[in-house]
């Protein structure tokens, strides 16, 4: 039987004992770099696992805790799943045998030995690639890469890889060889398997992770992927897709492991393929900003914001249904946001309140732009659609001509189908060549950012304490929310690719905009800014 004493150690690890970890990327940004590294080698984990033995036979329950809690931060640092090892250390302690195992129960201290050489082992690392799988997915071109990570569609190349005389195509021959194994995502030489007469729109993600340990590759490389979809559909709108079908770490270019840990993969809805083409028009714009920042080493804060980003992004999944999950993971997500939104000022050497003011200065603009959109789209609806040549001159693959809006004004208004739409578009598009009208709706949008601005503080207030708000509060500030983090990630990106400082690459656009706001002010319109700069 297990000593009293080290039974606490087991009911410890084995429940919920670590709320918050060590943030390991604050750790190794301390100077000492040969004092941190020490603190994660096998001597110190062996260090640490005799001090946590220790304290559970004295029965010091406060120092086993935290001793459990640092070596978890320890394991995990090394490449480990921390928890997951503490739990097979306590597995160890009260003699639970490997599998075709017989014999007696071994003493205590054998027992804790066994744990130790558990906890110290090496992790298994290599050359990890992961393969991940995303439906309701179409890209810009056969394959497109982005730094490390490279999207490829698969009703294109599965084919091609599969048959003897398929074209060639980056990474023709890993897809091969996986498709060789049974990983075929269920396509033949021709074509996709279920359903043959409908596209599946099935793109195949292919992330580069580097020399590594194996422990959560394939969560690793999920975040990577998810933080590139969410920073392209905030950017420019669109489709997103969706986490779909099989999952596969190769490491070494031998063996490969294999999750199906998201839905199956389904044919895609024919009618989206609009939608599809405007996300990938703004993967391409955006995709090789975020790519060319994963590839490279960044600043410890900005690293930790983008997984912070990354995990929030598989929590804030727009395909998820509604419900009561779905609210404690908005919730886990705004907590994610201004987290990330910290390190970010923290990158920027601002704080956090400085770099929300200069960031959320833009969000006047971009609110109007975006309701001039939401105004041509009403003018030029399916149900209203009468007059494709005016649809193909104001917008094109997702491009929208506000100049060309302003110029066809009257017919925008005459193709709108009631007169509840034709007010509400007449204001927003009539404001392009009209810089008083311009105006006016800046300051009311600046006053609804304010709003927003106190409502999301609030609500984080009440998330920390304890007395979460409604979901539909929590709903009401999660598109500033994002807007806020991913605009302030921009503006960082561009800084660390382009070796300049954050809060200068925003002062310049501040610069900019003030301009814009300037000539307004006086009566030069929009209209008349952008005829004036071409």
């Amino acid at each position: 039987m297990l000593d009293p004493e080290l039974s606490r150690f087991v009911e410890a690890v084995s429940g919920p004992f670590c709320e918050s970890k060590p943030d390991m990327a604050t750790m190794r940004s301390i100077s000492g770099g040969a004092f941190v590294a020490s603190l994660m080698s096998v001597a110190a984990v062996q260090a640490a696992w005799a001090d946590l033995v220790e304290a559970a036979r004295d029965g010091d329950d406060a120092a086993m805790l935290w001793g459990a809690e640092c070596l978890e931060a320890q394991l995990t640092a090394r490449g480990f799943t921390g928890k997951l090892m503490l739990s097979g250390a306590a597995s160890a302690l009260v003699g639970q045998l490997p599998a075709n195992t017989v014999g007696p129960i071994p003493p205590v201290e054998m027992r804790v030995q066994t744990a130790e050489h558990l906890l110290a082992s090496d992790p298994e690392t290599g050359r990890c690639v992961a393969w991940l799988t995303y439906d309701e997915a179409m890209p810009d071109d056969f394959t497109s890469t982005y730094g490390t990570i490279t999207f490829l569609e698969a009703d294109w190349c599965l084919p091609n890889a599969i048959r003897e005389d398929g074209r060639p195509f980056p990474f023709r021959d890993e897809v091969r060889a996986l498709a060789a194994k049974g990983i075929d995502w269920e396509f033949d030489g021709e074509n996709w398997k279920p359903d043959r007469s409908r596209r599946p729109y099935i793109v195949l993600a292919r992330v580069d992770l580097g020399d590594r340990a194996t422990t959560e590759a394939i969560e690793h490389a999920g975040e990577l992927v998810q933080l590139m979809i969410d920073v392209s559909r905030l950017q420019g709108g669109g489709r997103p897709w969706r986490r779909a079908g099989p999952a596969v770490l190769v490491v070494d270019g031998q063996g490969s492991s294999t999750w199906h840990d998201s839905p199956e993969v389904g044919a895609g809805d024919p009618s989206e393929s609009y939608g599809r083409r405007v996300f990938a028009e703004s993967l391409a714009e955006h995709g090789p900003l975020v790519g060319n920042l994963l590839s490279r080493p960044i600043a410890p804060d900005l690293a930790e914001a983008v997984r912070m980003l990354g995990e929030a992004g598989q929590a804030d999944d727009p395909w998820r249904p509604s419900g009561y999950r779905r609210t404690i993971d908005r919730r886990t997500v705004l907590a994610l946001h201004d987290s990330a939104h910290d390190h970010l000022a923290t990158y920027a050497r601002c704080s956090g309140d400085e770099l929300a003011a200069r960031v959320c200065e833009g969000w006047p603009t971009m609110r109007w732009s975006r309701e001039v959109v939401k105004a041509i789209n009403a003018c030029l609806s399916w149900e209203n659609q009468a007059n494709p040549a005016l649809d193909s001159a104001v917008r094109t693959h997702g491009t929208y001509h506000f100049d060309v809006a302003s110029d066809r004004l009257d017919e925008l208004l005459a193709a709108a189908g009631d007169d509840h739409t034709r007010r509400t578009a007449r204001r927003w598009l009539a404001s392009i060549d009209d810089a008083t009208a311009h105006v006016e709706l800046l300051d009311t949008l600046a006053d609804q950012c304010e709003l927003l601005a106190g409502r999301t503080k609030r609500v984080r207030n009440g998330i920390a304490h304890g007395t979460p708000p409604s979901a539909e509060v929590t709903e009401s500030v999660m598109e500033y929310s994002r807007w806020r983090v991913f605009r302030a990630l921009h503006y960082a990106m561009q800084a660390a690719t382009t070796g300049r400082l954050m809060l200068d690459v925003l002062d310049e656009e501040i610069q900019s905009r003030h301009g814009e706001l300037a000539a307004l002010k006086v009566g030069v319109s929009m209209r008349q800014q952008w005829a004036a700069a071409r």
